[in-house]
């Protein structure tokens, strides 16, 4: 039997090939994991959506508030304002008043 013998030096370059597989393997999976994992990109993308979102909910709540505010100012510096918002609010009427009241039109399905 003729057989070969295996030196370091023949070893060597097999070795190599194999570390370099074994490297590139491993790459993958963490790039596939960087993708396609609970954290990955998807992920990412996910909440940055998430964010945005929020942040344009955060603007709209701050230009309300703002109007609120504005508002609330207005009423405080004029009274008139303020009788007619009590009154409005708390459906009250000064003696000798008359309101009217006209029933909602309800809207049948399928009329516009």
């Amino acid at each position: 039997m003729v057989g070969r013998t295996v030196t370091p030096d023949s070893l060597q370059p097999v070795l190599k090939r194999f570390g370099y597989a074994v490297g590139m393997v491993v790459l993958f999976g963490y790039v596939a994991m960087f993708i396609a994992g609970p954290q990955g990109y998807r992920s990412l993308k996910e909440k940055r959506q998430q964010i945005e979102m929020l942040e344009a909910e955060t603007e709209t709540l701050k230009q309300s508030v703002e109007t609120l505010r504005r508002y609330n100012q207005n009423i405080k510096k004029d009274p008139d304002a303020q009788q007619l918002e009590i009154r409005k609010n708390l459906e009250m009427m000064r003696p000798g008043e008359m309101e009217f009241r006209y029933p909602k039109e309800q809207v049948k399905p399928g009329t516009n």
